[in-house]
Formats: structure tokens, C-alpha cells, sequence
């Protein structure tokens, strides 16, 4: 349960340095093309095969989006343009997980 949690803040908190990133385009009203970057995970994307797990099912029940890997040239500058349109999340307050038996 911890792992999952962990992942899942991961996920959801602003983009520090991960192995890959997920990239997705979505359209609204035709007029608004929006671009988001979301980390993948440490513990899935240690491994290509399970960041492309991880892409598959995402896909299945999100909609496409696209694998990159961060460590090469142009994976780098994909990272440092998600981190700069993750700016607002810096004002944003992190998550805090508490783990507390009842």
C-alpha cells in the first residue's frame, strides 16, 4: 500500500527528474489545444517494459499519449519544457501522506 501511495504523489506532484514522462494532447471545443506532462513513477519507470505497461494502460482507459524517455538530448529539453509549464504547480503546496494506524 505504501509503494502505491508513494507513486501515486509521484505522479500527482510537480515534475523533478523522472526516467520517463507521460505526454498528452487534448482539444476542447476545438479552439484550446492543451499539453500535459505527468511523471512516470520511479518503481515503473525503472524498466522500459514497465513504463510501456504502465502507457498501455493508460491509454486503455485515459486516452493516447506518448512515452519519453528523459535521458537523451531531446528527452531532456521534453523535461524542461514540462517542468516550465508545471511552473504554477511550484506555488502549489505538496502533498503530505500520512501514515497513521487507527
Amino acid at each position: 500500500m505504501t509503494r502505491f501511495l508513494n507513486d501515486l504523489q509521484e505522479f500527482l506532484e510537480p515534475i523533478e527528474n523522472p526516467r520517463h514522462l507521460l505526454y498528452r494532447e487534448s482539444k476542447w471545443l476545438w479552439l484550446i489545444k492543451r499539453k500535459d506532462y505527468h511523471a512516470v513513477p520511479e518503481e515503473l519507470g525503472r524498466k522500459k517494459e514497465y513504463a510501456e505497461l504502465f502507457l498501455r494502460k493508460w491509454t486503455e482507459s485515459m486516452g493516447p499519449a506518448k512515452l519519453i524517455y528523459s535521458r537523451t538530448p531531446e528527452g531532456r529539453k521534453t523535461l524542461v519544457q514540462a517542468r516550465m509549464r508545471a511552473m504554477s504547480a511550484v506555488f502549489v503546496e505538496r502533498a503530505e501522506r500520512l501514515s497513521v494506524w487507527k
